[in-house]
């Protein structure tokens, strides 16, 4: 009996911890980590090429719950999705920009996640950006 007990002790007490070991918070970025982050410089590639290749890694990722909106250097993008699990469901919308500037090294991409929008089953909502 107090062998049971020891073991559903330790049981419980390893699960709260890997669960509170997933609550670690981000750290901040310094300016220089941010930008180097969200821009990257290609050589040999124009400002067409390296916004085709955008567009087309966000039609592979998921190709039907995407929409693009097309500006002069660059485009948004809206992708929608869906979280299902047995007792809960979440589905949301993420938006991102994606521009192209000329530089001397080549074609600068950056680009951003401007917005992450989701909707529980609760009806909870919330916009991060």
């Amino acid at each position: 009996m107090f062998a049971e007990m020891f073991k559903m002790r330790t049981i419980t007490i390893g699960l709260a911890l890997a669960m509170l070991a997933g609550c670690a918070t981000l750290p901040e970025l310094t300016r220089e980590e941010h930008l180097a982050l969200v821009n990257r410089t290609y050589e040999g590639i124009t400002s067409e090429e390296a916004l085709a290749a955008a567009e087309k890694l966000f039609r592979l990722a998921d190709p039907k719950q995407v929409q693009f909106q097309h500006f002069e250097n660059g485009f948004r993008v809206h992708r929608r999705w869906l979280v299902y699990a047995v007792l809960a469901a979440v589905r949301g919308t993420d938006i991102w920009d994606v521009k192209t500037t000329s530089t001397e090294e080549g074609t600068r991409l950056t680009v951003r996640a401007i917005a992450f929008g989701f909707r529980g089953a609760a009806g909870r909502e919330g916009i991060v950006q």
